[in-house]
């Protein structure tokens, strides 16, 4: 496992069983060398800056071709299955008095300008629209953190805009977000 500039948290069940196999080695790069192997003991740590580390491993890797893996086309097989369900989910729900998340989601993205940036916090109803707005830029998507901290959304939002005039933002919250 390859952990990129990410803490081995809850987030990914402490590096544990629930997630990952007890023989899975694990390789971590991160800036803070206290996170290194904190809750999980790695294969190699390395204390580096995440850029620069794969920009090194893409030069030494050079331009050799490498033989697709077979996980790889099962993990692709699994994502398409996964988006495919959700858009089933957006789709039959339409007849519905009451809108599904991922509906609305679904015909929220279809209205959005091709590359907003994204300011997320809620609950529930946002974790859909999380599911049916995939990340496709860096610095471009932000939620709500680690410590799931509602109320974050305006603040985020108002600082994209500051650093980013000139592009869209938008802001998504819910189950009571704003008012925190």
């Amino acid at each position: 496992m390859l952990v990129l500039g990410k803490r081995i948290d809850y987030r990914l069940a402490m590096g544990g069983p629930r997630l990952f196999s007890p023989e899975a080695k694990f390789i971590q790069v991160d800036i803070h060398q206290q996170e290194l192997g904190h809750n999980r003991p790695l294969a190699l740590g390395i204390c580096a800056d995440v850029k620069a580390t794969l920009l090194v491993a893409l030069d030494e890797l050079g331009k050799k071709n490498w033989k697709p893996l077979e996980w790889v086309g099962r993990a692709r097989m699994l994502e398409k299955k996964w988006k495919d369900e959700l858009a089933a989910i957006a789709a039959s729900n339409s007849k519905n008095k009451l809108i599904h998340p991922a509906s609305f989601f679904a015909a929220l993205r279809d209205a959005m300008p091709v590359t907003p940036l994204y300011a997320w916090d809620g609950g529930d109803f946002i974790h859909w629209g999380r599911a049916m707005f995939p990340a496709t830029r860096s610095g471009g998507w932000m939620r709500i953190g680690p410590l799931g901290t509602i109320g974050s959304a305006l603040p985020n939002a108002l600082a994209m805009q500051w650093r980013h005039p000139d592009q869209p933002v938008v802001m998504i919250t819910g189950d009571g977000s704003l008012g925190f």
